[in-house]
């Protein structure tokens, strides 16, 4: 799961704060906007897990950092999935409680699916 993050302030101290989202970072900055993702180092056992670990890295911060969170414009928690060219599906339930504690901290959700490609087996032609 990706955090990302739009302020009209620097957010790079943040970051710093957002551990264990620190797998990867990316900070961009146009004009006056800065943007920040965070990419998760944990392993969740679910989507809504990985929600619930990440509510509770925001509800943590210390108040310098959570000013800064709130000061954000836009805030969103990004579920990844991969899937191939092959039929697959699956569900997942994100409950009333999760949506709720999202909004709670003016964050949005978004799901992003990634297409991975499908490798071929090896073998004889």
């Amino acid at each position: 799961m990706d955090i990302t993050l739009r302020s009209k302030v620097d957010l790079r101290p943040l970051v710093l704060d957002l551990i264990p989202f620190e797998a990867y970072e990316e900070v961009k900055q146009s004009g006056v906007e800065f943007r920040i993702t965070v990419g998760t180092a944990l392993d969740p056992a679910s989507p809504a897990e990985a929600i619930r670990q990440g509510l509770r890295v925001v509800e943590s911060l210390n108040a310098e950092s959570r000013e800064m969170w709130d000061s954000c414009h836009d805030k969103t928690f990004d579920l990844g999935f991969h899937t191939t060219r092959e039929r697959f599906d699956s569900t997942w339930t994100i409950e009333p409680e999760i949506l709720s504690w999202l909004s709670a901290i003016g964050a949005g959700l978004a799901l992003t699916v990634y297409q991975t490609e499908k490798v071929k087996p090896s073998g004889n032609s």
